[in-house]
């Protein structure tokens, strides 16, 4: 039994609690209550420090290393492995892939065999026939990315409903949790933002085969057009949301979808490669996480990141913040996500009864929100209640 003694708790659900004490037995929250400074148990000491629950990852990819690079399925594995135990040393204990790594990567963290966050991989994309993530070469009928069963595998390119529904139930047997797909196109691909992707039809047979299964479907979509189309299909779960409108945003709130918006990976694109169209869609986005948040949709916390050595995701919560304010930025990345994932019962707050999974920030982040964009800051990560060791 441990006891962790935090100069300030946020508990990832809107309150904060000066000096708390939370006692940790089995790798489960068991009590969280003032610090009385009496204890014959073990003490992690953090009393001028800033206690939180782990983050958590929405909108994550940390096998997409890159196109048309040629590495070896040992140098991928590599890279792979890099991005996740880098994601849990800068405070995420729970990953969502959003396509690309499946249940082999999520089973090596599982068995002990690698050191990451707890992983929900939703296997490949799945996409129809010159869609968004169908990386095929142009004049070419085979698919120009790396697949390694076990390991990473990008898209399912399909076609009509019962090609969709094989490719979905391809993917839950290689260990997908969810199923993602792509209805508008895609920044890193042609089809534009704006336009729909795949049938209403096609979207329910993967609708269908993933509550046969009790999980859900989160789909690629830009445009509201595309947002209203997967909604007609009974998709309830959306990433990036960039052009989203008032009335989409109402439809949204109606039906109990959320979204994950995905500031980030714009910064880091308009760092590469300035120009006015990613200026222009990134203030776009901005004006979407502000609408959304004002209609009550449900904002998870994603960053999209990309490539090798995928480092400091958190800033999307100091983007999220300059919107929406600290506490729900935090919240974003806590318990909403947990409960936009499904698991609001094992992760996301601090609270009796969960995964002991605690972020320790030297900082105040309600104050500084910044803090999560400096890995110094970072002075330990609990996963299970077992100190993992701050970034690096």
């Amino acid at each position: 039994m441990t006891v962790v003694r935090c100069g300030q708790l946020i508990d990832g659900l809107g309150a904060v609690m000066p000096d708390a004490a939370v006692t940790v037995e089995d790798g489960r929250i068991t009590a969280v209550e003032p610090w009385t400074g009496e204890s014959s148990r073990t003490v992690l000491d953090y009393r001028d420090r800033t206690v939180m629950p782990g983050l958590i990852e929405a909108h994550g990819h940390m096998g997409l290393l890159g196109p048309g690079l040629q590495l070896s399925a040992a140098e991928i594995a590599a890279h792979v492995f890099a991005n996740v135990q880098q994601a849990l040393r800068e405070g995420f204990t729970t990953v969502r892939d959003a396509g690309g790594i499946d249940g082999g990567v999520a089973a090596c963290v599982n068995t002990g065999l690698l050191a990451g966050p707890r992983i929900l991989p939703s296997g490949p994309f799945i996409t129809q026939t010159g869609g968004h993530a169908d990386g095929r070469p142009v004049w070419h009928h085979h698919h120009g990315t790396t697949s390694i069963p076990g390991l990473v595998r990008v898209a399912l390119v399909c076609d009509g409903s019962d090609d969709v529904r094989r490719a979905v139930r391809e993917a839950f047997r290689h260990g997908a949790t969810q199923i993602k797909v792509c209805v508008s196109g895609g920044v890193s691909s042609g089809g534009g933002l704006d336009n729909c992707q795949m049938s209403v039809s096609e979207l329910q047979a993967a609708v269908e085969e993933a509550q046969a299964r009790h999980t859900y479907v989160h789909a690629h979509a830009h445009s509201a057009a595309s947002i209203r189309h997967a909604i007609a299909a009974g998709v309830r779960h959306f990433e990036h949301g960039s052009l989203l409108d008032e009335p989409t945003a109402d439809l949204m709130r109606e039906v109990g979808a959320s979204l994950v918006p995905t500031l980030l990976v714009l910064r880091r694109l308009i760092e590469e490669n300035d120009n006015a169209d990613l200026r222009a869609l990134l203030d776009s986005m901005r004006r979407s996480v502000k609408l959304a948040h004002e209609a009550g949709i449900p904002l998870g916390s994603g960053s999209d990141l990309l490539g090798m050595h995928q480092r400091g995701r958190a800033e999307e919560l100091v983007l999220k913040a300059e919107i929406i304010g600290p506490m729900a930025a935090i919240m974003s990345a806590t318990s909403v996500s947990a409960s936009i994932l499904g698991i609001a019962d094992r992760v996301g707050s601090v609270a009796p009864g969960l995964d002991a999974d605690l972020l320790v920030l030297d900082g105040d982040p309600l104050t500084d929100p910044a803090v999560f964009a400096r890995p110094e800051a970072i002075t330990a990560v609990l996963r299970g209640g077992v100190v993992t060791g701050p970034a690096t």
